[in-house]
């Protein structure tokens, strides 16, 4: 838990120290921007016309990942009928010993585990949109676009074009994310369920 939470802290100075220098940069872009003669509202609006490209795109891979999460979801229920059945017709049939019997049980049981996850941790429609939702650019958007070389042309417009790209994402869907995962009722997992599964994978794991 410490380690985790110094990665935590250490993530949010790295990407709070990002948006500080960005918010320090913005008043000497707009400056550098006037002074190569480019159009700032220009460049504002196609960063919006790309922050609604990216929504677009988001959505148009999010779409088939859905189908393809419904499809194994269904597979997954089949193949839990159909393991079930086999594991009944084990303890029927008659073995040689009784560890011919075991080594079949828990090969059977590794698969109906694994049948068991994809017919029950699918992603739904709601999750699909929360996903697609949730496609905030931030401190790697500011990153690339500060890495770009002082000799690039136009490189103030591209710089506000990325600014705007981050602004737009993380207030426009980052305000109204909480919004739509209320308004779809997508609940997530609860505390004592995450520790029942870590608790169940530990007892599932071999002795070393």
């Amino acid at each position: 838990m410490t380690d985790r939470t110094n990665w935590r802290t250490l993530s949010h100075l790295l990407e709070s120290g990002v948006f500080l220098l960005m918010g320090y940069q913005i008043h000497a872009l707009v400056q550098d921007a006037l002074d190569d003669g480019l159009d700032v509202w220009l460049a504002v609006g196609i960063g919006a016309l790309v922050t609604a490209l990216l929504i677009l795109v988001r959505v148009a891979f999010v779409v088939p990942l859905v189908l393809s999460l419904r499809r194994a979801q269904r597979r997954g229920a089949e193949r839990v009928q159909t393991i079930e059945g086999a594991l009944e017709k084990i303890e029927d049939h008659e073995f040689r010993d009784e560890r011919s019997r075991r080594v079949a049980r828990r090969m059977l049981g590794r698969r109906h585990a694994d049948a068991s996850f994809h017919a029950n941790e699918g992603l739904g429609w709601r999750g699909g949109a929360v996903l697609a939702w949730s496609g905030m650019r931030g401190a790697v958007t500011i990153a690339a676009a500060q890495s770009l070389p002082a000799d690039v042309a136009y490189r103030p417009g591209l710089m506000l074009i990325a600014f705007t790209v981050a602004i737009l994402t993380l207030v426009g869907q980052g305000s109204t994310l909480p919004v739509l995962i209320g308004r779809l009722g997508v609940r997530g997992g609860s505390e004592e369920e995450s520790a029942r599964e870590v608790a169940a994978l530990l007892g599932r794991s071999p002795r070393t």
